[in-house]
């Protein structure tokens, strides 16, 4: 039997308990236990695949229902982890017999008996591709907020916001002296000392941010 990564564990936790709370993924996971031992890599990873299945629920949701033969009979902490399984199918990269034998244990860790059923419909949706026209799959977004958009923006602003809705969030940070964010990658922004750290792993374990040094702020708020 294979072994669960700590990170989906983790990931499942949060979810779920976001779930039953009605609380903010962030906010779930900023202060979760199971998140408190994981490493800066695992913690990455669970970061992004707590905070994908949520952004992406209906695209994922309508994958998973159409896959099985009683939506409805799932049992709620059984959809949570079907929908990280299948957020990292489609969305990360992963390699679909690792991505769907992970998958699995994780449905097995929330009930034994799902197990099977999770096999079966894992591999379907590893079969589904993510076309490039296709903006409500590419997006996560509700295909009316797409068609939406499109009609009142245009359709170039509809594909520029489905390319990145799903991606993690880039940081910037102002900084007085960039020499110590050489090992992050800075890229300048136009902004006078405000940089995007193309590499940010690490960035808050190097004592940067604690010290003063580097200011974590949003573009938009720096612009400002």
């Amino acid at each position: 039997m294979t072994k669960l990564a700590p990170a989906r564990r983790a990931a499942l936790a949060a979810l779920s308990d976001a779930r039953r709370r009605d609380g903010r993924i962030r906010d779930i996971i900023r202060t979760h236990k199971a998140f408190a031992q994981l490493s800066a890599s695992d913690t990455a990873l669970a970061t992004r695949l707590a905070i994908g299945a949520v952004a992406a629920r209906i695209v994922l949701d309508e994958i998973i229902d159409a896959h099985v033969r009683k939506p409805s009979a799932l049992e709620p902490r059984v959809r949570d982890a079907l929908r990280i399984a299948a957020f990292e199918l489609l969305y990360l990269g992963t390699p679909a017999e690792v991505a769907v034998s992970q998958g699995v244990e994780l449905v097995r860790s929330a009930s034994s008996r799902a197990a099977g059923l999770a096999n079966a419909v894992l591999r379907k949706i590893s079969e589904v591709k993510v076309a490039d026209g296709d903006l409500h799959m590419r997006s996560g977004l509700p295909a009316w907020l797409i068609e939406r958009i499109a009609a009142d923006h245009g359709r170039e602003a509809a594909e520029a916001l489905a390319c990145c809705n799903l991606e993690p969030a880039p940081v910037y940070v102002f900084a007085d002296d960039a020499g110590p964010l050489a090992r992050f990658s800075p890229r300048a922004t136009g902004l006078d000392r405000v940089y995007e750290l193309r590499e940010p792993a690490g960035l808050f374990s190097s004592g940067l941010v604690q010290s003063g040094d580097v200011v974590v702020s949003d573009l938009a708020a720096q612009r400002v």
